[in-house]
């Protein structure tokens, strides 16, 4: 008999007795396979045929065999059941055979069952045709259609008959049962590769005090595999007052039966590190409630808590220098909102955060400002808020609370956050700079005025010199001709006389009106001005008594750069302020050298560059340097130096600069800049 094998003998063996004794071994496996639990639909149909087969046994022990009955043979053909030979070669298919495979009795008997089906084994080798000591394994197969099947094949060693060994084989479809179980290892796949990804670690715990980790958990918090297998293990590693409070947690978890609860705590590293960990704990009891065991998934959450950690620090950083900063700062977001509003914005504006902070900016706006307040908080942050200089400051009007208006000036920074745009107004109070600046602007027109006024006194003889020579003139013509006219003289030379008397009177008067111009205290008024009568009208007058300096005046204005934005009359100040130290500067040089040349050319940025110089003994070393200063003067004695500095404050206001240096030949040169007036062509 072989190993592992049933065999049944029962007397002589004849057709009848062959096709009971094949019953009773397939009943045999069927049982086997109802007590192994395998087939729910077998096992019914299983007892049904060993009830049946053995009580038709006992009741005819001495009678005839009989034909095996109807129904046992029809619960016999509607299972999978084959008969074969020893080589494979099928010698019975049953109807349920039929079904499962789609191979009907009449194609498969006669072929080789592994050969039809093309049986491989689950592992893909080959299937061995018989091995006694394997009665059962798993096959997948090949029905007629196509399709693959997983089959449990359970087979059974008969009585030879004509001296053929049969074998019989009871065949059930685990086709379910396998996806299934294929869907759980994909699945635990998944989560195995899901938690490796996202750093989580599991261990499995048992009251007992071991611990196991699944894959390469341990790894996942950087503690080597195999390093921690049990509690006391792990418990010296944790923070104690961590340890306590988990001890604690697990305790009273238990207590009430809870199925999960949440932990977190420190741990030391291999590296002495400390980590941060937190997770879940499931845990499981037995019939009676007592915990069996528990299983925790943990993640290594360092890297958060300290990002956390940090930002806070850095969150209370910002807090103390909002709160500190002297100037006031409002945060507002993406619909104008304020979401902060620090000490010196409580101070600038009289309300209190609390009163603010959720509400609208636009009560802390003009009226007349608002619009440009939506533009300004409506925009989308661009390249210039993300690295690129910020934007120039610009000035408003604010609102306080007891309703009255300042002047501010507004600094604007963005900042992109996953709620939206944060928009941070830093505000400064410049009333008072305002009202400062304009008083100085008075004080220095009124200044420019005394300046101007100072500089014709110190004409007041030359002017008075020249006026004397056109009205003395004027009354010599005027008696002249008065005594022609007495003696009846002619016509035409008394014509004369008078329009040469005209003439001398209109050149006295054109002195007068200058003079008056010059001095006259005006507002600053930017015009369209010909450089070349700027500086021609400011030289005469100064030059009105130059013929007894013998000075030597040359122009060399260049007339393509004629045309400049500038106020006439201050300009001719500055001129006139640079001649008249060119000329001071000349009084001690000897009489055939002394020059002054007025230039004109283009100069940088659409600026022209006026230049008036001179062949005297030039500028002291620090005056360079000093030339800025209040009271700055390359003269000696008692001059005070306020010429040079109103000059430069009104070249700047004309956006120009005023430069001294001096020249290699001999002499100092002064240059100023003014902006050029181009023609836009339409």
């Amino acid at each position: 008999m072989i190993r592992g094998a049933t065999t049944i003998r029962i007397g002589q063996p004849g057709p009848a007795f062959v096709a009971s004794s094949a019953a009773v071994g397939l009943a045999a496996l069927a049982v086997d396979a109802a007590s192994r639990g395998t087939s729910v639909l077998i096992a019914p149909a299983a007892v049904a045929m060993v009830i049946a087969v053995s009580g038709w046994m006992i009741g005819r022990r001495a009678a005839p065999m009989r034909v095996v009955p109807q129904e046992l043979h029809a619960a016999f053909d509607a299972t999978s059941i084959a008969l074969t030979l020893h080589d494979g070669v099928i010698t019975h298919w049953s109807r349920g055979c039929e079904a499962l495979y789609g191979w009907n009795a009449t194609e498969a008997i006669g072929r080789d069952k592994y050969d039809l089906l093309r049986s491989r084994r689950r592992d893909g080798a080959a299937s061995a045709i018989f091995d006694a000591d394997e009665p059962e394994r798993e096959l997948t197969e090949q029905r007629k259609d196509g399709s693959r099947i997983d089959v449990i094949e359970r087979r059974s060693l008969l009585v030879p008959i004509d001296g053929k060994q049969h074998v019989a084989l009871v065949m059930i479809d685990i086709s379910d049962r396998v996806r299934a179980e294929n869907a759980l290892r994909e699945s635990e796949a998944r989560l195995a590769t899901a938690m490796e990804a996202r750093g989580i670690a599991v261990a499995h715990w048992d009251t007992a005090g071991a611990m196991s980790w699944s894959g390469d958990s341990e790894e996942l918090l950087g503690y080597p595999k195999g390093s921690i297998t049990d509690f006391a293990t792990w418990k010296a590693l944790i923070h104690p007052d961590d340890l306590r409070d988990m001890i604690a947690g697990a305790a009273e978890a238990a207590a009430r039966h809870a199925k999960r609860y949440e932990f977190h705590y420190r741990m030391r590293g291999p590296d002495g590190r400390q980590r941060w960990i937190e997770g879940v704990g499931s845990a499981f009891y037995d019939t009676a409630g007592k915990l069996e065991r528990v299983v925790r998934a943990s993640v290594d959450v360092t890297e958060r808590v300290e990002r956390d950690a940090a930002l806070a620090a850095r969150e209370a950083q910002l807090r103390s220098v909002l709160e500190a900063a002297p100037g006031a700062i409002v945060v507002v977001d993406s619909a104008g909102t304020i979401v902060e509003f620090n000490p010196a914005a409580e101070r600038m504006w009289g309300y209190a955060a609390a009163d603010v902070i959720g509400r609208s900016g636009l009560p802390l706006v003009a009226p007349q400002d608002h619009a440009r307040w939506l533009e300004v908080i409506g925009r989308e942050p661009g390249p210039v808020e993300r690295g690129a200089p910020r934007p120039p400051a610009s000035t408003g009007t604010a609102v306080a609370r007891d309703g009255h208006s300042f002047a501010v000036e507004l600094e604007y920074g963005y900042a992109c956050t996953p709620a939206g745009a944060l928009i941070t107004v830093f505000c400064r109070d410049i009333s008072d700079q305002i009202a400062s600046e304009r008083r100085f602007a008075e004080l220095g027109a009124e200044l420019a005025h005394v300046s101007r006024q100072s500089a014709m006194s110190e004409l007041a003889a030359d002017l008075a010199h020249e006026l004397n020579q056109p009205l003395s003139a004027t009354v010599n013509f005027l008696a002249t001709a008065r005594i022609l006219i007495a003696q009846g003289g002619e016509v035409a030379r008394i014509g004369d006389l008078l329009r040469m008397g005209e003439e001398q009177t209109l050149r006295s008067g054109e002195i007068i009106r200058r003079l008056r111009d010059f001095l006259q205290k005006r507002e600053f008024e930017m015009r369209v001005e010909s450089v070349d009568e700027i500086v021609r009208e400011a030289v005469g007058l100064v030059l009105f008594g130059s013929v007894q300096h013998e000075i030597e005046l040359i122009y060399a204005l260049d007339p393509t750069v004629d045309c400049v934005l500038a106020d006439r009359i201050q300009i001719q100040q500055v001129v006139v302020n640079l001649v008249r130290n060119a000329m001071d500067a000349l009084r001690q040089q000897p009489l055939k050298t002394r020059e002054i040349v007025i230039t004109s050319r283009a100069g940088d940025a659409s600026m022209v560059e006026i230049a008036v110089s001179d062949t005297g003994q030039g500028l002291p070393e620090a005056f360079a340097e000093q030339i800025h200063a209040r009271f700055a003067t390359s003269k000696s004695g008692t001059a005070m130096g306020i010429g040079l500095s109103i000059s430069r404050r009104i070249i700047e206001a004309h956006g120009g600069t005023l430069v001294a240096e001096n020249r290699a030949q001999g002499g100092a040169t002064f240059r100023f800049t003014l902006p050029l007036f181009e023609e836009v062509d339409e």
